[in-house]
């Protein structure tokens, strides 16, 4: 067992290497504190005879000495990939110098511990883990036939483990056909554990077991130590013949730099709070801001019943990106099969909240039209003017109707009810500021208000719903496009009629 300690960079950690019950320890294991940060680099050795143990530890040694003496200023992944393409180099040469050593290879997993990250390069089965809070929160992937079928869905993983297909590695150093490393850059946490492994440490129990282990609350020594004694007590109650296993795992005393990008389901979530506030602030301001001709009891009854509309339809998104947040964070246990259907299952949910975001967002664009007109309104009234206006005059009157037919333009609900509700407020206020213009009105403005109460009204004088509004496909209902521009043209008739009265008055 060797110690793993690095004050610069704050971690600590225990690394082992054991035999198992093969006739020598193909494995190697190796650790260096380099300008870049602190190196782990774990490889298994393939091709039987010398060859194994002669790979392994050429590719363990190039790692090191390229990283070791690599230039401070490299990014890590370059000089990684500098490192592997040198020990392919190497193993190459070796091969030529000597015939007996041809069709030998290994595996590599290493990792670069940074103040900014943990750098994360890997051919072949050998394995990384960074565990947190007791599950696991990344692993790399195998590159090898079982380790393609699983992430296909064709095998579990329980199923690729124990097939006897699982020691085809498709990607390695030296005699493979591909020999690219695979590189993943990860932020970290105090108390994140990352574990690197050979196959003969992940292959002897289910990943359920051995995270269980590995996640135990105890230090990392005591840790590595029982899991070491315990692989080799289930490979001699197996005959004897385990194979070779090599662990190394550190435990961070700090924070990296670089934090953890949010998941799909946390930008959802984020982006449904961030809406609500933006919405209820617009609603607020919508209330505030008018001017002055509604009572203060009115403006803010309508302010809490629309506020109330957008947070019952957002509640339900907030509810449901929770529940696909939780499922994303069990779900990464799980594997194979069950694991890609809870996947699909939680990419049609995500898909449905950022459909809802799309309605409401949609929703809240419009509302901002509309708060934007009805500041520009107020902008054109001086403060003397708006204190002196009297809330049931006929001009406060049906300055409110103007503004309330100008956001019904954009204006849409899932009741229809609230459509009709709205329709009715307006054809309310234009009615009562005809009464109050019938002694003293041109004939521009009278015409205006009468079109619009037609407009709005079924030959009854109530507002016609199934003429007016219609039911759009993602459930809303909102007025129809030809009455919208019927209101749009009365609007204007109108405003111009009220500025041609203010302006003789």
């Amino acid at each position: 067992m060797i110690q793993i300690v690095s004050q610069r960079y704050g971690l600590e950690g225990v690394g082992i290497s054991m035999q198992g019950g093969r006739a020598e320890n193909q494995d190697d294991l190796g650790c260096v504190e380099t300008p870049l940060g602190f190196l782990i680099v774990v490889c298994d050795g393939m091709g039987g005879g010398p060859g194994g143990k002669t790979a392994s530890s050429i590719v363990k040694t190039t790692v090191m000495d390229t990283l070791l003496n690599g230039p401070a200023i490299s990014e890590p992944a370059d000089l990684f990939k500098r490192a592997v393409d040198r020990a392919q180099t190497a193993l190459e040469e070796q091969m030529a110098i000597m015939p007996q050593l041809k069709g030998m290879g290994s595996t590599l997993v290493a990792i670069l511990i940074s103040d900014k990250q943990a750098t994360v390069a890997h051919l072949g089965d050998s394995r990384c883990y960074k565990l947190r809070g007791g599950k696991m929160a990344y692993r790399s992937n195998d590159h090898s036939l079982v380790g393609e079928l699983v992430r296909g869905g064709a095998l579990t993983e329980e199923q690729a483990r124990k097939s006897p297909q699982s020691n085809v590695i498709t990607r390695a150093l030296g005699a493979t056909d591909e020999h690219v490393a695979e590189i993943d850059e990860l932020p970290y946490r105090r108390g994140d554990r990352f574990v690197l492994c050979t196959d003969g440490v992940w292959g002897v129990m289910t990943q359920a077991e051995l995270l269980m282990r590995l996640t135990a609350p105890a230090d990392v020594s005591t840790v590595a130590k029982n899991l070491s004694a315990e692989i080799d007590t289930i490979g001699d109650s197996h005959g004897g013949t385990h194979d070779n296993h090599t662990l190394a795992i550190i435990e961070m005393k700090r924070d990296s730099i670089i934090k953890e990008q949010m998941t799909t389901a946390q930008k959802t979530l984020l982006a449904i709070g961030a809406l609500l506030l933006v919405v209820s602030v617009i609603f607020n301001i919508v209330g505030l801001s008018s001017t002055g001709s509604q009572s203060q009891q009115e403006k803010l009854k309508t302010t809490t019943d629309s506020v109330e509309r957008a947070n019952d339809s957002l509640s339900i998104a907030l509810k449901a990106a929770k529940e696909t947040y939780v499922e994303l964070s069990e779900g990464i246990n799980e594997t194979g099969t069950e694991y890609q259907k809870r996947v699909i299952s939680i990419d049609k949910k995500i898909d449905s909240l950022n459909q809802l975001i799309g309605v409401q967002q949609r929703i809240n664009d419009s509302l901002q039209k509309v708060c934007e007109a009805q500041q520009k309104k107020l902008s054109a009234i001086s403060p003397e003017q708006s204190k002196n206006r009297a809330e049931d005059t006929p001009e406060a009157l049906l300055r409110q109707a103007v503004e309330e037919l100008e956001s019904l333009l954009t204006y849409r609900d899932r009741k229809q009810s609230s459509v009709t509700e709205k329709v009715e407020s307006s054809k309310r206020k234009v009615c009562q500021a005809l009464t109050g213009y019938n002694e003293k009105t041109d004939n521009r403005m009278e015409n205006s208000i009468n079109d619009i109460v037609s407009l709005l009204s079924g030959e009854d004088r109530r507002f016609n719903p199934n003429k007016n509004v219609i039911r759009t496909d993602d459930g809303f209902y909102e007025v129809k496009v030809e009455t919208k521009k019927k209101v749009r043209e009365i609007i204007l008739q109108l405003e111009r009629a009220y500025e041609s009265r203010n302006g003789q008055h």
